[in-house]
């Protein structure tokens, strides 16, 4: 089961650079949509300060991950337990949103699946 987790690293590893991807579109729509005054400075800067919170989510959440030795847990179960533990607790400590939990845990259950079904 341990080998699991250098598959399942490598495709969370694309999945978080998707998902970092697709925030960074949406922040390209938002200053659009600003520069067209469709929406107010204020709401801009809102969502702005929302999607950069979330960049900086992934980024936190990814060094959790490369910081970790997956030889340290006997299966991939552990391993997940762990680092959602640790993000959980690096959520509350640099006050990052919440939403980003649950986009990463969409993320991560996606891979899961891929990888116990391959």
């Amino acid at each position: 089961m341990q080998t699991f987790i250098p598959k399942f690293l490598k495709i969370l590893q694309i999945e978080m650079e998707d998902l970092e991807s697709d925030i960074e579109y949406l922040i390209e729509r938002l200053k659009q949509r600003s520069e067209k005054q469709e929406i107010t400075d204020y709401v801009f800067m809102q969502n702005l300060a929302v999607l950069k919170n979330q960049i900086c989510g992934i980024s936190s959440f990814m060094k959790i991950v490369d910081s970790i030795d997956p030889n340290d847990y006997k299966d991939i179960e552990s391993f997940l337990c762990d680092v959602k533990a640790r993000f959980t607790a690096r959520i509350d400590e640099y006050g990052l949103g919440s939403g980003i939990y649950t986009l990463i845990q969409r993320k991560i259950d996606k891979v899961y699946m891929y990888i116990h079904q391959a």
